[in-house]
């Protein structure tokens, strides 16, 4: 079901369009689509791999809304000097064989449209005019089509052409990773597999980006699949954190799965390492609730990476991250106050959060610390989130943190 709440913006859809053609030069649907977060990229690789038999259900936006935003590109890619031009969409793979997006015939019809420059206007360029450059783009095809036989055929030919060229190492090491990639290990998890997957991406990422430009990951995504699988059972260590199944299957956009391999890992709430990894799954899966319990309760277990995530730029939780920084920024309240209340802790967040922002109660963590003083403020807090005219709430509270208490009634006061 689509669960988009709307289509990217005017200024959004341009920015996107305009980026696009600055690098490849040219709008792909299905590029756009990936981009405008309208399709999820797993859901685009299961399809071009011939696992997913439709794309128009895998659409985070209505039907409607899809090919309105298609049209709308198209007219911004026209505007520009595009001209319409066939887009191929086939099976990854040895058996090319043709896709289908789904049951509507527009949808399939859009998708089957790219922009490109019109051949008028293409510079001449001897390279790619001549059989040397006609080569290494049937190459470069059968290397993102993963036709990895006909990759190297092509590259052979290329080669024996010309012995001297100069990238036929670099595309020599790239088709040997995919291949190596491509041998799926057994079924018990295998941590030097999986090392050795490792150091080919980090190796090869660098050469695969200046063979394919944009569309780098179409190829590298292979990779890190066989390194979710090889890691796939492997238990967590701190000094080697991407040999957890759960790195890589963030990486790879599955979200669900990357939730679940840290909730296998014994003990993990006791692990900082995958607090931030837990959150940022929970949040990207859709489980905002579960995302914001978990940050608010490591405020009190790991209290210093619970630090670190909130004062990221890329915290996931952009609400607490907000309430972060004004926590940061707090002054006592009072002289009496600063002389009688020991100083806000990260462990007091929690508690504030819920004086400061009551909404947050529905998704606070049930369960508090077990630091009796803090744990009474937590309670306290919680209970005046929806009941803050509670005497004996506002008592226990001044009772555990009279700091929280002040701060509180000095907001009731501003509030009017």
């Amino acid at each position: 079901m689509p669960t988009a709440s709307s289509q990217p913006g005017p200024d959004k859809l341009i920015a996107l369009v305009e980026r696009l053609i600055l690098e490849q030069q040219r709008v792909e649907p299905l590029a756009l689509l990936l981009a405008a977060g309208v399709l999820a990229h797993p859901d685009y690789e299961a399809w071009r791999s011939g696992h997913r038999q439709w794309l128009q259900d895998a659409l985070q936006l209505p039907l409607a809304d899809t090919l309105a935003l298609l049209r709308r590109a198209g007219a911004q890619a026209r505007a520009a000097g595009l001209v319409p031009t066939a887009a191929q969409n086939h099976r990854r793979g040895d058996d090319s064989a043709p896709l289908e997006s789904g049951p509507s015939v527009e949808l399939q019809r859009a998708l089957a449209t790219a922009y490109a420059p019109p051949p008028a206007r293409r510079q001449l360029d001897l390279f790619y005019d001549s059989a040397d450059g006609l080569l290494e783009q049937t190459l470069r095809e059968a290397v993102l089509a993963r036709r990895l036989p006909a990759a190297r055929e092509a590259l052979d030919k290329l080669q024996r052409r010309d012995p001297a060229y100069a990238r036929g190492s670099d595309w020599r090491r790239l088709i040997d990773c995919l291949a190596r990639a491509g041998h799926t290990p057994g079924a018990a998890p295998c941590r030097s597999k999986a090392a050795a997957l490792l150091r080919d991406i980090d190796e090869i990422t660098p050469v695969a980006g200046t063979l394919l430009g944009p569309q780098t990951w179409d190829c590298l995504v292979l990779l890190w699949a066989a390194l979710a699988q090889a890691a796939d059972g492997l238990r967590f260590d701190p000094a080697e954190p991407r040999l957890h199944a759960s790195s890589a299957l963030a990486r790879l956009g599955r979200w669900q799965e990357a939730r679940a391999a840290i909730m296998a890992e014994p003990g993990w709430r006791d692990l900082p390492d995958l607090l931030a990894p837990y959150v940022r799954a929970c949040q990207h899966s859709g489980d905002a609730r579960a995302a914001r319990a978990a940050l608010l309760a490591s405020c009190w277990s790991h209290p210093h990476t619970a630090e670190r995530i909130l004062a990221a730029g890329d915290c996931p939780d952009s609400r607490l991250a907000a309430h972060w920084q004004a926590f940061c920024d707090l002054e006592p309240p009072t002289a009496a106050a600063a002389a009688s209340a020991a100083m806000l802790a990260t462990e007091d967040f929690p508690a504030w959060c819920l004086l400061v922002d009551p909404g947050l109660a529905a998704d606070a963590p049930a369960d508090a610390t077990t630091d009796p003083h803090r744990a009474a403020a937590y309670g306290a807090a919680k209970a005046l989130a929806t009941a803050p005219d509670d005497l004996d709430q506002r008592r226990a509270l001044g009772a555990a943190q009279p700091a929280l208490l002040a701060i509180f009634l000095q907001r009731r006061r501003s509030a009017g």
